[in-house]
């Protein structure tokens, strides 16, 4: 079903919304003192290489520098 619907397989499907949990995490200034490995516990994956390898080919970047982003179009929007 997964993969006639959505195009993907069971694995895929279910990391996408880890990375976007993941992305939630990076994000949130409040929680800026989480380490990458803390987030990546806390989105649900259990291996640092594969939540790299996945964060890195769904968003395009490197979760720290995801993070170096996402705080930084913050801290100028509330400026």
């Amino acid at each position: 079903m997964i993969n006639k619907h959505f195009g993907t397989n069971f694995f895929e499907f279910i990391n996408s919304y880890r990375v976007e949990e993941a992305k939630a995490l990076l994000a949130d200034a409040g929680r800026a003192d989480m380490t990458v490995l803390d987030v990546l516990m806390e989105s649900g994956f259990n291996s640092k290489s594969a939540f790299h390898r996945f964060f890195s080919r769904l968003v395009g970047m490197s979760p720290t520098e995801y993070r170096r982003q996402a705080l930084n179009k913050k801290e100028v929007a509330s400026v």
